[in-house]
């Protein structure tokens, strides 16, 4: 449990319930949550005067910059590539098959599902 001070002298608690969610959650992937709520935590131990009221939407602002702001891995672009290519496919009345499955195999890949053999 992470406790972030607020303005009005209580603490906002972060259990690690909250931190798995937010973890598992696709806008958060590619940061570590628990690095970054105890960054907020030393941050505003750091800055008393700049402690928050809603805490919560606090948060939430902080870890969705730090995840725009992460660098980008090779498979976060391949990602980012192929489901531009797949909208962009699906906007036209005929999707190229390529394009469609390299989108649903990078679904499968995400969610851990084994294509079947064909056969």
């Amino acid at each position: 449990m992470i406790d972030l001070p607020q303005r009005d002298g209580t603490t906002y608690t972060i259990d690690q319930m909250m931190i798995d969610t937010w973890q598992r959650s696709s806008a958060f992937s590619n940061i570590s949550v628990k690095v970054e709520v105890e960054k907020m935590a030393q941050w505003l131990e750091a800055n008393p005067k700049r402690r928050k009221v809603n805490t919560h939407a606090f948060v939430i602002n902080w870890l969705t910059k730090a995840s725009e702001n992460a660098p980008r891995t090779a498979h976060t672009s391949f990602r980012d590539r192929v489901q531009a290519e797949h909208r962009e496919e699906m906007r036209k009345p005929v999707a190229r098959p390529e394009v469609a499955r390299l989108a649903l195999d990078e679904a499968f890949r995400i969610l851990g599902i084994k294509k079947n053999a064909p056969g």
